[in-house]
C-alpha cells in the first residue's frame, strides 16, 4: 500500500507528523487537477469549543491530487447535488439527491428522492435508479426525501436523510432513517422521524468509528424559530437502533450565518468533518474541521477551501465536497459539485490524491 508522508509546517509535537496510506490522514487536501498546484489542508492539533471558528492554530499537512482529468458524474436529465459515498465489501456505493431538469423547484431539493450510483474504483460511477422515494401520502416524509447520507452497522446499510412535510421546501423538517440488507434495497425506513426535536432539520452525516462495532454518531443541522443554526449529535451503540437525545456541537456565530454539513470520515484516528458556511455580508464557503473524539471540533487554519483550492470547476454550493472511502479506510478520491454549463444544471467531478514526489517542496 502506497503511502503519503504529511509534513508538520511547525514543530514536530504531539505525535502528529504521519506517513500514512493515501489520503488517511488528520485530514486529506486538494490541489489543482492537472498542474498539482500546493494547496495545504491545515489540520487542528487541539481541541476548540462548540462555536464556529474557535480554536487553536493547527500544524499544517500536503496532499495532492494526482495528474489524471477530473471524471464527471453522468447525469440522466437530473442535476445530483448532495451526494455521500460508502465502502460496502470493497465496492463503491453513493447516493444522492436527484432533481429533475423539469422541477420547478430546481437547483432546490424540493419534492425529491434518493437514487444511488455504484463504481469499481471510487471514480467512475453508474447510476442505478431511485432507492427512497418520497414518502406516502400523509406521511410526514410526503414532501420529498433529500440529503442522504451513509454508513454500515450491524450488518447493514445505513442511509438517514431529509424529509420534508410539504414538496415546496416550506413547512417542517425532520431526519429519517432507512435500513437495508444491501446497498440497492430494499430499505425499510423508521415511520417517524430518528430525532424527536423542534425547528427545521436537515443535512444529515452518519459516521461509524472505527474499531466500535455497532457505534453511530448522527450529525445534522438545526435551524430555529429565531434563525440561529447548530449542529446537534445524536449516538447509537446499537447499529441504529435507538440514539441518544441530541447535544449541539457546531454554532453559528459572529459574521456567519448558517451552516450545512456536508461530509464526515474517520481518517487516520480522526474525524474529518465539511460544512457550508453562509455569511451576514453574502455569500457561502466549504469549511474543514476535525475532531479527535467527534464531539469537540477545530476549524483547520487554513479553514477555507475556496480561498485556496484551484480546480476546473465552477463550484456549486459550497462547493458540496465529497469523501470517497476505500476498503481499508483510506481517502484517496474525493468528489466537488459544479456547474455544468450555462442552464444552472450541476454534477460532481472526482480527483484523485497522489502521494507526494521525492524532492518535491
Amino acid at each position: 500500500m502506497s503511502g503519503i508522508t504529511f509534513r508538520g509546517t511547525g514543530e514536530q509535537d504531539n505525535g502528529i507528523w504521519d506517513t500514512v496510506a493515501a489520503g488517511r490522514s488528520t485530514g486529506p487536501n486538494l490541489g489543482t487537477a492537472r498542474g498539482c498546484v500546493r494547496a495545504a489542508v491545515l489540520l487542528a492539533t487541539a481541541a476548540a469549543s462548540a462555536s464556529v471558528g474557535a480554536g487553536v492554530p493547527p500544524k499544517s499537512f500536503e496532499v495532492r491530487l494526482d495528474d489524471t482529468p477530473p471524471v464527471r458524474l453522468p447525469v440522466h436529465g437530473f442535476s445530483v447535488r448532495q451526494m455521500n459515498a460508502v465502502n460496502v465489501n470493497g465496492h463503491y456505493w453513493a447516493y444522492v439527491d436527484v432533481v429533475p431538469w423539469t422541477s420547478p423547484f430546481h437547483p432546490n431539493t424540493y419534492s425529491t428522492s434518493v437514487h444511488a450510483y455504484e463504481s469499481d474504483d471510487g471514480r467512475n460511477w453508474r447510476y442505478r435508479g431511485e432507492v427512497l422515494p418520497r414518502g406516502e401520502a400523509g406521511a410526514w416524509d410526503a414532501g420529498g426525501v433529500a440529503t442522504p447520507t451513509a454508513c454500515v452497522a450491524g450488518g447493514r446499510i445505513l442511509v438517514a436523510y431529509s424529509g420534508r412535510g410539504r414538496s415546496d421546501g416550506a413547512g417542517p423538517r425532520s431526519i429519517g432513517l432507512a435500513t437495508a440488507a444491501t446497498p440497492l434495497g430494499p430499505f425499510d425506513r423508521r415511520t417517524a422521524p430518528v430525532v424527536s426535536e423542534t425547528g427545521q432539520l436537515d443535512d444529515p452525516i452518519l459516521v461509524t468509528p472505527p474499531g466500535e462495532e455497532g457505534r453511530v454518531l448522527l450529525y445534522y443541522r438545526r435551524a430555529d424559530s429565531q434563525g440561529r443554526y447548530t449542529v446537534s449529535l445524536c449516538e447509537s451503540r446499537d447499529g441504529g437502533k435507538t440514539w441518544t437525545p441530541p447535544e449541539v456541537v457546531l454554532r453559528a456565530t459572529g459574521d456567519i450565518r448558517a451552516i450545512e454539513p456536508l461530509d464526515g470520515k474517520w481518517i487516520g484516528g480522526r474525524l474529518v468533518f465539511a460544512q457550508v458556511e453562509h455569511f451576514q455580508r453574502g455569500g457561502m464557503k466549504t469549511a474543514l474541521y476535525v475532531s479527535s473524539d467527534g464531539r469537540s471540533f477545530t476549524p483547520c487554519r487554513k479553514k477555507y477551501l475556496n480561498d485556496w483550492l484551484r480546480a476546473p470547476v465552477r463550484f456549486a454550493f459550497g462547493p458540496i465536497l465529497t469523501f470517497v472511502p476505500d476498503a481499508d479506510g483510506a481517502v484517496r478520491t474525493i468528489g466537488l459539485c459544479g456547474f455544468t454549463g450555462g442552464a444552472g444544471h450541476y454534477t460532481h467531478w472526482f480527483f484523485g490524491l497522489r502521494p507526494q514526489k521525492d524532492g518535491e517542496r
